[in-house]
C-alpha cells in the first residue's frame, strides 16, 4: 500500500474518471434545433455528445466513523 504521509497510515488518496455518453436522440435534437435557428441555450455553440468528470480526493480519518474527504472535481462539457 502506498503511504503518502508515512506517519498517517490510514489516510487515503484516490481518483475517479466518469464518462457519460449522451443518447443519439438528444444529440440529434440539438442539431435539428441549430438547423432551424432555435436557441440551444446561453453559451452553447454546438450539440453535445458526451460529458466527462475527473475527480481526485484525499481522505483523512479523524476518529472512528468520521473521515474528512476534501476533493477536486472538474466537469468537462457540463449540461
Amino acid at each position: 500500500m502506498l503511504r503518502i504521509i508515512p506517519a498517517r497510515p490510514l489516510d487515503r488518496l484516490g481518483s475517479v474518471y466518469s464518462y457519460y455518453l449522451l443518447s443519439p436522440r438528444t444529440t440529434c435534437d440539438a442539431w435539428l434545433r441549430q438547423i432551424v435557428g432555435m436557441s440551444m441555450g446561453d453559451y452553447v455553440n454546438a450539440s453535445q455528445t458526451y460529458s466527462a468528470v475527473p475527480d481526485a480526493y484525499y481522505g483523512i480519518p479523524v476518529m472512528p466513523g468520521l473521515v474528512i474527504l476534501p476533493g477536486f472535481e472538474y466537469m468537462m462539457l457540463p449540461g
